[in-house]
Parts: C-alpha cells; structure tokens; sequence
C-alpha cells in the first residue's frame, strides 16, 4: 500500500487548493489545473481515477449552494451523452502506457488551453446534435484524462447560456460525473487502496480551496482566475511534453 510522504500530501494538497480555489470563483477548471500538475510527478492510471475520488465531496459542497440554479434537464442531457464516452476513454487509460498517457494529456491541455481562449463565434443552430457530441466528447476525456469540463464548457459559452444557471449545472455535472467515473473505473481495477490514500493526501487542500474561493468570489473577477488558470494548465502541459 502506497504511503505519502509530508512533501508528496503538500504537493497534492497545495495543487488541489489552487485548483478548488480557480473553480469555486470561475465555475470550472479544478480538474484541469490539478491534472496538470499532478502529472508531474505521478502515472496517470493513479491521477484520473484518484482526482475523481476526491472531487465528490467538493463538487457535493459546491453544488449545495447553487442547488437552486441548476437546470435539470440539461444536466440529464449531458449525463446521458457523457455516458457513450465513459468505456472508451477508461479503456485507452488502462491500454496506454504511463509516460505515452503523460505526453498525451500534455498536448491535451496545451490544446484546450489554447481552444479556451478564442473566441467561440456564433451560437450553432442544431443544438441537440452538437450538445450530444460535446457530452459524449467530454465523457471519454473525462474518464482518460479527468479533463471532462472544456467540451462542455466551450460549447455553452458558443451558445451563450445564461452564466449563472450555466455554472450550477457544470458542477452538479462534474460531481455526477465523477462518481460515475469511481464506480466504472473500479470495475477495472483503476480505484484502489492505493488511489484512495492518494485522493486522502489531497483533501486539506480541497478544504483550504473551497474556504479561498468562498472568501474570494465577490473580491475578484472570475476573468482573472480564468486568465490563470488557463496560464497554469499551458504551462503544465508544455512540462509534461518536456521533461
């Protein structure tokens, strides 16, 4: 059984904090920024299903309070379509090799770094389509990289959803999703022991997160956040590539 040294539940713990804090203000980004930071320094057979595991209790947390504000029926809808990409993405994590995983979910977020800052254009007029490839597309990164909010994410702000009822179904999504990802993926023998005291090592950092970001969210703009959370995954994505 794995046993985390001081440095490595810092590690952990400091990474989830600024990830939980970049969410709690801007709505998404925690599994892009801890994935590439995680990567780092861990395979990512340990990384994905373990980051899984220990976002429920902050995305339960962040949802309660927005609770209200989350559209039902388009949480089902991305639920449902997310579901087709789960078994895909879960197989490529346990065919592919660690180092082959790292270099790919490097470029991943190098790209999605980059498609997070362009402008989206006009909204697309078959909505129904294009929201089922963007569900089923963020299922299968999901279950192979933990990244599964851009696909999402980029579509509605193409579509130019209203942000805040927008932002309450993201993670009410992310949390729904993530359980979803524990239960298949330990079917697989990804969700050990190993992950769950792995995912322990991070939660004073998810508690320190969710603190920051409550205390933050009316003293900062969400855009600053985003700028350096999209700054951070680059950046990370672009180590992971190198070293």
């Amino acid at each position: 059984m794995i046993e985390l040294q001081w440095g490595q539940v810092a590690w952990v713990s400091g990474t989830l904090a600024i990830a939980a804090s970049i969410q709690g203000v801007a709505g998404f980004g925690f599994m892009l920024i801890a994935a590439a930071g995680l990567i780092q320094l861990y395979p990512a057979q340990l990384v994905v299903p373990g980051l899984a595991l220990v976002y429920i209790p902050l995305g339960i947390a962040q949802t309660f309070q927005v609770r209200r504000q989350v559209d039902v029926p388009l949480l089902r809808a991305w639920m449902l379509s997310a579901l087709f990409g789960l078994l895909p993405g879960t197989l490529i994590l346990t065919a592919v090799d660690s180092l082959t995983m790292k270099r790919g979910i490097g470029v991943v977020m190098m790209i999605l770094a980059i498609l997070l800052r362009v402008r989206p254009g006009e909204p697309v007029a078959s909505e129904r389509f294009a929201r089922f490839g963007a569900g089923l597309l963020s299922g299968a990164l999901g279950a192979s990289t933990s990244v599964a909010g851009p696909p999402i994410v980029l579509f509605g702000i193409k579509q130019r959803w209203e942000v805040e009822p927008f932002r309450a179904s993201l993670l009410a999504y992310f949390t729904v999703l993530s359980a979803v990802i524990v239960l298949l993926q330990h079917q697989f023998g990804l969700v050990t022991v190993e992950t769950a005291v792995w995912a322990a090592g991070g939660l004073p950092g998810i508690v320190v997160g969710f603190v920051v970001a409550n205390l933050m969210r009316d003293k900062v703009s969400d855009g600053h956040f985003r700028v350096l959370g999209v700054a951070l995954v680059f950046g990370s994505g672009v180590m992971a590539l190198l070293f």
